[in-house]
């Protein structure tokens, strides 16, 4: 798996992670054509899930705040055994879901996840789905910088249906660029220190919108994929890698 230098150190590994015919698939930045992914092998991050690890949970859009069921059995339970500890973020998409345009609410839901952070003592893993994937990518980005940040060693992130990953829906204006209150990161993804997991199914067109977007098939595709497979990542087994 490909590391970058980061200073005088090596960053932890972004993992770009597929799912598509009950196979995982690890990928760094490159494009993999064909529809049968090509699988790598990848490794539980060194905060694994036992009970004196923290797992700060964070929902996706229209879901504040994760449930307890949810928790238990995100990415197949592999989260149960931690002490599990929900993080309430706004939640909403105007004008698609309540009042609070994207940007808004993913600022205050970075700031309560940075809180969670400061207030959690011993490793910790952060996990995100959704909206919440996109608020720990943020996250992860702005502790890369931060002078009183946890170390590599401390803090592991595990995101599912990332928004905001090479290919999501909001990669497809360029960096920058703003309407309603959504920025598009163009598929800028800056290096961070942590471990970064970041799976997506193959025809979730919320995370993996298609290369080809005049293709209408592919397009037609991605919209049922956002309906039907967008929410189907409770069974994600990181351990069948």
């Amino acid at each position: 798996m490909q590391t970058i230098p980061w200073g005088d150190r090596e960053i932890g590994e972004r993992r770009w992670v597929r799912r598509s015919r009950c196979v995982l698939a690890t990928f760094a930045t490159a494009t993999v054509m064909g529809s049968v992914p090509i699988a790598m092998p990848i490794a539980i991050p060194a905060a694994t899930a036992r009970a004196e690890t923290t797992a700060l949970v964070l929902g996706g859009t229209a879901q504040p705040t994760p449930s307890q069921w949810d928790m238990e059995n995100a990415l197949d339970g592999i989260l149960a055994d931690c002490t599990l500890v929900p993080v309430t973020t706004p939640a909403q998409w105007w004008p698609l879901v309540g009042t609070v345009p994207w940007d808004e609410s993913v600022a205050e839901g970075g700031q309560s996840l940075m809180d969670a952070i400061a207030a959690t003592d011993g490793p910790i893993i952060v996990f995100g789905y959704s909206q919440g994937a996109y608020i720990a990518n943020q996250v992860a980005q702005q502790l890369s910088v931060a002078g009183d940040a946890p170390s590599r060693d401390e803090l592991t992130f595990i995101v599912t249906a990332n928004i905001g990953r090479p290919g999501g829906l909001l990669t497809v204006l360029p960096n920058g660029w703003s309407i309603l209150g959504t920025t598009f990161t163009g598929g800028v993804q800056p290096a961070t220190p942590y471990d970064f997991i970041d799976v997506a199914y193959e025809y979730d067109g919320i995370a993996r919108w298609p290369t080809y977007r005049g293709n209408v098939i592919a397009d037609l595709n991605a919209v049922m994929g956002a309906l039907y497979v967008h929410g189907a990542y409770s069974k994600v087994d990181l351990d069948d890698v």
